[in-house]
């Protein structure tokens, strides 16, 4: 899998993608700035979780998660 980081207005997400599959050719080709819906499956790091709990400075952190892109949505 290829991990990938997205950004948008007020978020930044890894994307993990299958090389070669369809979602991989059609993030690869598309432009800066050009909006594609994805399908995802998202995966969150337990063990992060875990560690930020037990340590004060980290629980106001973001979730640790990643999404598994599965598809890409169609118009």
């Amino acid at each position: 899998m290829a991990l990938e980081p997205v950004t948008g207005p007020s978020f930044e997400v890894r994307l993990a993608l299958v090389a070669g599959s369809e979602p991989y050719q059609r993030l690869k080709s598309a432009t800066v700035g050009e909006r594609v819906e994805v399908i995802g499956i998202p995966r969150v790091s337990l063990s992060l979780v875990s560690w930020r709990m037990k340590h004060a400075e980290a629980r106001d952190w973001s979730l640790p998660y990643e999404m598994v892109v599965v598809a890409i949505e169609d118009d």
